[in-house]
């Protein structure tokens, strides 16, 4: 439509004069590396994540990992899919279940030194390969569990390259880990505010954010239930089973330790999203991280979301008024350099706040 309404009938010349209100996507890059850089005061992470300086972290951490069969682009989309939820908190099965079986080009793929496919593979065979990151007996165990899933309905083979995904999956956070030792920093100390905060059973986690709202994290447990029910209005008799959850008030402490991670992070990115809508003198829209505006406001939203993610961190200190809410630990006050991590950080901010540079897609 906007191509018809800005060029000529037959010779498809551009119209003078013509104004184009097509928004621009302009997205944050790294958002969750760049938030974890800004908890930690971690320079060289900032450097990283496009915080600073301009840079493709995904890109950084592939071009040294040699995976067979695999472009530098596909190998940056592997690292990215490892990365992202290894941050909110995901391990490798995780991980691999849920990321890395979804990439079409590892639909096939099999690791450098292994066949590509072995016919009919038998229970043995799918131990060897779940014995490449599990002990004997584990693998054994696990491939039974695997094998016996009727929802996953898997065969042989089916488990085979899950072992080899898993593999990679454990591989790529190695190597992740390695190279950004604060990713690793923030999942523990996720987890020693889970421990210390003792996961009371009627208790829940909440903190406030800049921007006025609060973030009550309470994952339960639901029970299945199985009902009967007419199948219609004109077949009374005939009946059809369905089933629902129905919420309980048992806290789910594994989902409280595998989510709060990413949900620390969400509230830090809605905080962040609140504040440039709010402080935008044009249209704007925001999904999450990213957003869209004319094209002549795009480097207009570029300073204001530099200004809002240096006022988030710098003023709001996210992590540590997070721990003061949940573990009443004290609260933050000024910009003190209260600590070298608050310093590092203010640092980085500075920077930031100087140069008005955030690295942004659009």
């Amino acid at each position: 439509m906007e191509l018809h309404d800005a060029t000529t009938k037959k010779r498809m010349l551009r119209k003078k004069g013509f104004i184009t209100h097509l928004p621009v996507e302009v997205d944050q890059t790294n958002s969750v590396i760049q938030h974890i850089a800004l908890f930690y005061g971690d320079k060289e992470l900032a450097e990283m994540s496009s915080v600073i300086a301009e840079s493709d972290f995904y890109s950084k951490i592939a071009e040294s990992w040699d995976i067979a069969g695999l472009t530098d682009v596909q190998k940056r989309k592997v690292v990215k899919k490892i990365v992202v939820p290894r941050c909110y908190g995901s391990g490798a099965e995780r991980i691999a279940e849920e990321e890395l079986s979804k990439i079409p080009f590892l639909k096939d793929w099999v690791p450098a030194g292994e066949s590509e496919s072995i016919d009919n593979p038998s229970e043995e065979d799918a131990v060897d390969a779940a014995r490449q990151v599990y002990s004997k007996k584990t693998a054994i165990e696990k491939v039974k569990e695997l094998k016996d899933d009727k929802k996953l309905k898997w065969s042989y083979a089916d488990i085979i390259h899950h072992m080899q995904l898993l593999a990679l999956a454990r591989e790529g956070i190695r190597r992740v880990e390695a190279v950004v030792p604060t990713i690793k920093t923030f999942r523990k100390e996720m987890k020693e505010v889970i421990e210390q905060w003792g996961l009371p059973q009627d208790g829940e986690l909440a903190w406030a954010t800049m921007s006025g709202f609060e973030v009550h994290f309470r994952p339960v447990y639901t029970d299945k239930i199985q009902f009967r029910v007419p199948k219609s209005k004109e077949e009374r008799r005939r009946r059809i089973q369905l089933s629902a959850r129905h919420v309980t008030p048992r806290l789910h402490n594994n989902e409280v330790k595998l989510g709060l991670q990413a949900n620390l992070v969400h509230s830090v990115d809605a905080s962040l999203a609140h504040m440039v809508v709010a402080k935008a003198e044009y249209p704007v829209i925001a999904v999450h991280d990213a957003f869209a505006v004319h094209a002549n406001n795009v480097q207009d939203l570029r300073i204001d979301f530099a200004q809002c993610l240096v006022a988030v961190h710098m003023m709001g200190k996210p992590l540590q008024n997070f721990r003061s809410d949940v573990l009443g630990e004290p609260r933050p006050e000024g910009e003190l350099s209260w600590d070298e991590t608050s310093a590092n950080t203010i640092a980085i901010l500075r920077e930031v706040e100087g140069t008005n540079f955030l690295d942004m897609i659009g």
